[in-house]
């Protein structure tokens, strides 16, 4: 997903969206998407819960589900709805995501969103040197170090305006950015006070990242399309 929820073509008279999805297709995504999951052990879960702001209003809500394996992958999903109105028009979007990494390296990303009625499917797998990445049934290959705009893990290191690629979840664009650290800041998150690291991606993407002690997302502030999109974590829980 870029900074999520504002679509390029946003105007004030054109649409901003996603859509309810048929049921159908929302029980195939969710099966496939469970069948190229690791067979490791779960042996940590986090489930992190965001409210999105457009503008400073509460307009949808995204969650965020972090699993552990005992083989040292992760498996993350993901899923966020939104809806604004603005005079006679209602903008809708929907995502349904989930990536499966290992050794730091994605090793499988599966997402299938609604914008306002247009529909994206990606899937892009990790194929050794190379990840094949696959947009409503047309395939291209990219190279492997990619970031995708879940942003859900922090960076390593404290990148000093490094050149990055990150693919965008709702469209499987490939796109061309720089990523900054910015420093450690103190945020209240979820009610408490935390140090957080503060990282900055721009010339391309654009948004600002904070993460807890644990390396996790706890806050996403971006501007598109002359919006600002805010994702505000308000409660994690953990297995």
């Amino acid at each position: 997903m870029r900074p999520r929820y504002i679509p390029r073509h946003f105007a004030f008279a054109e649409s901003w969206g996603l859509g309810a999805k048929a049921m159908t297709r929302w029980i195939l995504f969710g099966v496939a998407a469970a069948a190229f999951a690791l067979p490791g052990k779960l042996i940590a879960e986090d489930t992190r819960d965001f409210t999105i702001l457009v503008d400073g209003k509460p307009q949808g809500e995204y969650h965020l589900t972090i699993a552990k394996q005992d083989d040292g992958s992760f498996v993350v999903q993901s899923h966020a709805k939104v809806r604004i109105s603005y005079l006679i028009k209602t903008y809708r979007y929907s995502y349904r995501g989930q990536e499966t990494w290992k050794d730091n390296h994605l090793v499988r990303f599966d997402s299938s969103t609604n914008d306002d009625g247009k529909q994206y499917e990606v899937v892009a797998v990790a194929q050794g040197r190379q990840i094949q990445v696959q947009v409503n049934g047309q395939s291209r290959v990219v190279a492997p170090d990619l970031w995708i705009s879940t942003y859900w893990q922090q960076p390593h290191g404290q990148p000093r305006h490094q050149k990055i690629a990150i693919l965008d979840g709702d469209t499987g664009e490939v796109i061309p950015s720089k990523l900054h650290f910015v420093g450690i800041e103190q945020r209240t998150v979820a009610g408490q006070v935390q140090n957080c690291a503060h990282y900055r991606v721009y010339d391309g993407m654009q948004a600002d990242l904070w993460y807890d002690a644990q390396g996790l997302l706890v806050h996403e502030d971006a501007i598109d399309d002359g919006h600002r999109v805010v994702h505000e974590l308000v409660r994690v829980r953990e297995q």
